[in-house]
């Protein structure tokens, strides 16, 4: 069920952006932050509101929206995340349409979710698309320049392996929304979806092996 966040609530919050596995540390340190505002400030002065999904005491995910600064009835959608070992539970689509009705209870007549465009980010776009959120617009290199660094190591990687006399090179990922940026970034660049283990890692949580020869 949604609730309002509570203080007892921030470590699991904590422990769920850790763990999402899309986040950098910086990424982390600024949820922590607005935490803070949130407790100490109080939502209606900081502008950040967190809600949580939680299953007795247990946290399955959180949301962080508030009012844009210096528009009229437009609000942001700061964070959600779900605990990684209850994804596909429902909790973020109940997190994000929670967002959507407390925002237009207090008024606001559009919401905006900016994220990445990178691969790692793919299930997260569609995630948006999927809850009726049209993509306006994209900003080229906003985030950091384009480096291209994946697929010269993948690269550099395929040729050591060759060199070495490697016949094939194998890649195994999960097979959760949060890696379908990672499952089309090897279908991307050569590889086969050979095989997938079923629950491998934890129930719902597919092994994807990637195979390409070389």
């Amino acid at each position: 069920m949604i609730f309002k966040a509570t203080e007892a609530d921030g470590s699991q919050i904590q422990d769920i952006t850790a763990r999402a596995g899309v986040f950098n540390q910086e990424e982390v340190e600024t949820v922590a932050i607005l935490w803070q505002e949130y407790l100490n400030d109080g939502p209606e002065t900081c502008g950040y509101n967190f809600i949580v999904d939680r299953d007795g005491d247990k946290v399955l995910g959180f949301a962080c929206y508030g009012p844009r600064d210096l528009t009229n009835g437009v609000y942001d959608l700061y964070w959600i995340a779900v605990d990684s070992n209850t994804r596909r539970s429902g909790a973020g689509r109940r997190l994000l349409a929670a967002s959507e009705e407390a925002a237009r209870q207090a008024g606001a007549r559009m919401i905006i979710a900016e994220t990445s465009g990178t691969t790692p980010y793919d299930g997260t776009r569609k995630f948006y698309l999927d809850t009726g959120y049209v993509q306006e617009a994209t900003i080229k290199d906003f985030y950091v320049g384009r480096s291209g660094a994946g697929r010269r190591l993948l690269a550099a990687s395929e040729e050591a392996a060759r060199q070495a006399g490697a016949r094939m090179i194998i890649a195994e990922t999960s097979g959760t929304m949060p890696y379908d940026g990672t499952r089309k970034f090897y279908l991307d660049t050569g590889y086969v979806q050979e095989a997938t283990i079923k629950d491998f890692y934890i129930d719902g949580d597919d092994l994807a092996i990637f195979v390409k020869r070389l």
